[in-house]
């Protein structure tokens, strides 16, 4: 029996009301992966993919600047 190596994240959402139009309601969230720490912002469902196939990769995420998704204005 073959195992695969196993990899852990952590993942926080939250909805941002669109500061254009404010009836919109976007998802943003943060992950990131654990022992190790890298970290990554994301916005919308299909940034959450791409961040973690990047981090599945290993491909040396750094923290991104977390002011344009902490649900302040652009």
């Amino acid at each position: 029996m073959t195992t695969r190596p196993t990899r852990l994240f952590t993942l926080r959402l939250w909805q941002v009301v669109q500061a254009d139009d404010p009836s919109v309601l976007e998802w943003r969230g943060k992950v990131q992966a654990l022992p190790g720490g890298e970290a990554t912002y994301f916005r919308g469902w299909a940034g959450l993919i791409e961040r973690l196939e990047e981090l599945l990769e290993g491909g040396g995420m750094e923290i991104a600047d977390a002011s344009n998704f902490e649900g302040g204005e652009q």
